[in-house]
């Protein structure tokens, strides 16, 4: 028998991750001279962008809890470092939304291999602790790993090339030094796997069970909600739930 449903709410356990902290639209038109008005947070400014027509995607500034909406269709081309803000798209149509299309990054790389897509290629930047952006080509399959503070100011414009940080934005995690998780293991990684303690957050947050991280020398353990946490040195913790 069917049921009404008129007054449910549905979607899945954990919403994709679309706001990437410490970054700018660096140069684009702001909508609003003096921010948004009316909107004082990040969520009000994120709901604010989805119902403006003209907004292709946002900024949150930290310090003075303002919110700016951008309009140009290429403003994800100007992202960049900035820590006085967080930046997020229109529309999270998935966790490496801030990929940035027919765009390169000039500097010098750490690891070359090939991988079949630029998603594929942040995930190994992701999982790779010195790499911080990357670039991508169609035309040969490249996925070239850099890291350091010329590359950001490195970008170059080419059909095919495709760049963008180590990753689109991570869950909130409250992070514990020298923290473990024991009891109720919901999964085990190796390090050759999972190699960051970001990557290991991306892990805990797409694995419905997991509550609690921890991140060491061996790998990344994922535990669910009875966990209990303990002193160890060589460890790296968190709760994605906080």
């Amino acid at each position: 028998q069917e049921k009404n449903n008129a007054n449910a709410v549905s979607g899945p356990k954990r919403c994709p991750l679309c706001l990437v902290d410490n970054y700018d639209f660096r140069g684009e038109t702001n909508m609003h001279d003096n921010g948004v008005p009316g909107i004082k947070t990040v969520v009000e400014c994120q709901m604010g962008c989805a119902a403006e027509p003209k907004c292709k995607g946002f900024l949150f500034q930290h310090k003075t809890k303002q919110c700016h909406f951008k309009t140009s269709d290429n403003y994800l081309k100007s992202l960049h470092p900035d820590n006085e803000y967080v930046a997020g798209p229109k529309t999270c149509t998935g966790e490496h939304w801030c990929i940035m299309k027919d765009i390169g990054y000039e500097a010098m790389y750490t690891r070359r291999s090939q991988t079949n897509s630029a998603e594929e290629c942040q995930n190994k930047c992701l999982n790779d602790e010195q790499c911080e952006y990357f670039t991508w080509q169609v035309s040969n399959k490249h996925c070239w790993l850099k890291h350091g503070p010329a590359i950001a100011n490195s970008k170059y414009n080419r059909k095919g090339d495709h760049s963008a940080p180590k990753h689109c934005g991570l869950p909130t995690t409250c992070v514990k030094e020298r923290t473990k998780y024991a009891g109720e293991t919901v999964a085990t990684f190796p390090k050759s796997e999972v190699g960051t303690f970001e990557s290991c957050q991306m892990k805990c947050w797409k694995t419905s069970k997991c509550v609690f991280m921890h991140f060491n020398n061996d790998g990344c353990t994922l535990s669910g909600v009875n966990a209990t946490a303990q002193t160890d040195a060589n460890s790296k913790a968190g709760d994605i739930t906080c």
